[in-house]
């Protein structure tokens, strides 16, 4: 069942540290409007935003599976307010070991300035297959030459930091926004840790699906990979936002779209990554378009007033598989966005640099 919700459409413009309201859920259920200035209390189980607070410590953290579309949302951060401090690598579209190595090269390509943790291996119950969808390197098949053209060397590779480094920085913080663009294994690990726990001050997923779905058992890919963890995560009671199949299917740039970010002369990489994302939803979703499903949540912190939410209760099977349910756990789901926000973003990330790249300046061969 679906609940209506009034979201404020004031443009979040205020810099990092936000100080995020730890309220529990009941307490969230019985709020009630109310705006002063830029002081904003949600209805519902929204969060609350308040003037930051300069003695309070917060960090963003975006996890990612580093695939094509997760590239995509990390070419975007180039035109962004709001960063994220760390970046924690999954499994998922590729192998952790690959998703690092992509990390660490998008990083220098895009000039990012995050701190690069390693994600968790999957579990040991996960489904094992070889995926492909995104290359087998999860980058088109490039990211070797895109580490020969940026001289990368070992001691480049070694300086993305082992999974406990992260625990000890959220320990040392008093809220943090978590976004999670791939698999949940890493943010359920850390739903079990009680002091990291109470710093989680709220959540943006991009997962599941209500009525569309691209994987078996009626499943998302993301939430596929790790039924246990997505179970624990949406039975958190956490002030959770939700980006579902439903919408983010519909993020696409068609060919024309892409020969004309291509004719920008900028990314040439970012042109071959497009290109093989729409050959494969082409292929197996029968989608003739790139899907850039991973690029709203990353939108969103910067500008929610072009994305509508409501209220809904979602839960999930033994197999990733997500519904509506009175059983479910309340939390915000994210139903439309603004038509050609997406296309309009992407093609400013491609325009602010143009073809002044150094580090590429001729295109890869395919």
């Amino acid at each position: 069942m679906l609940q209506t919700d009034n979201f404020c459409k004031n443009r979040l413009t205020q810099s990092r540290p936000y100080c995020y309201s730890l309220l529990n859920k009941a307490a969230f259920q019985s709020q009630t409007t109310a705006e002063t200035g830029c002081n904003t209390v949600y209805t519902g189980i929204r969060r609350t935003i308040r003037q930051p607070y300069t003695e309070k410590k917060h960090i963003t953290v975006l996890d990612t599976d580093l695939g094509t579309d997760d590239a995509v949302a990390l070419l975007l951060l180039t035109v962004l307010p709001v960063q994220p401090d760390v970046i924690v690598t999954s499994y998922g579209n590729t192998s952790l070991s690959q998703a690092n190595r992509n990390a660490v090269l998008l990083k220098k390509y895009l000039k990012l300035s995050a701190t690069l943790v390693s994600g968790l291996p999957a579990p040991a119950d996960a489904p094992v297959e070889k995926n492909t969808f995104h290359g087998h390197d999860g980058l088109a098949d490039c990211s070797q030459q895109m580490i020969d053209r940026l001289c990368l060397t070992p001691a480049d590779f070694a300086a993305v930091l082992p999974f406990d480094n992260l625990k000890k920085q959220l320990q040392q913080v008093d809220t943090v926004t978590y976004i999670t663009i791939g698999t949940l294994s890493n943010l359920s690990f850390l739903l079990q840790d009680t002091t990291v726990r109470e710093k989680l001050a709220e959540f943006y997923i991009m997962g599941g699906g209500i009525r569309e779905f691209n994987c078996a058992h009626n499943t998302e890919f993301n939430f596929s990979k790790d039924p246990t963890a997505v179970q624990r995560i949406l039975r958190s009671g956490l002030n959770i936002t939700l980006f579902p199949l439903d919408v983010t299917n519909h993020q696409q740039l068609t060919a024309t779209d892409i020969r004309e970010l291509e004719v920008i002369g900028s990314y040439p990489e970012y042109i071959r990554f497009l290109k093989y994302n729409l050959q494969s939803n082409t292929l197996w979703d029968h989608i003739p378009a790139a899907v850039l499903h991973d690029t709203l949540p990353v939108l969103y912190l910067s500008y929610p007033e072009r994305f509508t939410l409501q209220n809904a209760r979602i839960i999930a099977d033994g197999y990733g598989h997500t519904e509506t349910s009175d059983k479910g756990s309340l939390l915000h789901l994210c139903t439309e966005i603004e038509p050609g926000f997406v296309k309009e973003v992407v093609r400013r990330a491609f325009l602010q640099r143009l073809s002044s790249d150094s580090h590429f300046p001729d295109r890869i061969e395919k």
